[in-house]
């Protein structure tokens, strides 16, 4: 599957093919990279400095749009510590907003779930309340914001990743659950 992001005014566009990437430089012709062909040795500084970069690039949070204030430095930590928490998690995606709608659940499916384990809801319904009551407050009734910003709070989206985790890691098998059953 190829993957190329582009600007407009791009000199050099990268293009991953079978496990390869494609440079292509303007009016200069493209380069194949084969990173299996790179030692063991540089592999691994490329993943360190690919993690080290992603996780840094968490911090680059937007000037808050009403205020123009910049994001404090415990809300670029918190940005950070939740891509760290996602990768650590043994997630496979690599963006957390798509990890946060995988197996057809709803980022809002996923934040009442965490108000609920935060204790900041009484059960899914409540939370889908305070949900609603959050979007009319402070998103002029829009709820795909709401939950999205929702989403991005440090402690639900800890709590997302924590709640994601526990759904696959158990002690019990399948064969534990259908071995007490009669056929």
């Amino acid at each position: 599957m190829a993957e190329q992001k582009v600007k407009s005014n791009s000199v050099i566009t990268v293009t991953q093919l079978d496990g390869k990437l494609v440079f292509t430089v303007l009016n200069a012709g493209t380069l194949t990279f084969d990173p299996d062909a790179a030692s063991a040795e540089n592999r691994a500084r490329a993943m360190m400095h690919g993690f080290k970069q992603r996780i840094s690039d968490g911090a680059a949070i937007p000037r808050d749009t009403d205020t123009g204030a910049s994001a404090t430095p415990q809300e670029k930590m918190e940005a950070m510590q939740r891509l760290a928490s996602h990768y650590e998690s043994g997630a496979t995606e690599w963006a957390i907003r798509v990890a946060a709608s995988v197996d057809g659940e709803t980022i809002g499916q996923w934040v009442a779930r965490a108000m609920v384990h935060l204790g900041k809801a009484r059960d899914l319904d409540h939370a889908k309340a305070r949900i609603q009551a959050y979007a009319d407050k402070s998103h002029g009734g829009q709820m795909g914001p709401a939950r999205k910003k929702l989403a991005e709070a440090g402690d639900i989206a800890q709590a997302i990743l924590e709640l994601k985790s526990a759904a696959v890691k158990t002690d019990i098998s399948s064969d534990d659950l259908l071995g007490e059953m009669d056929d």
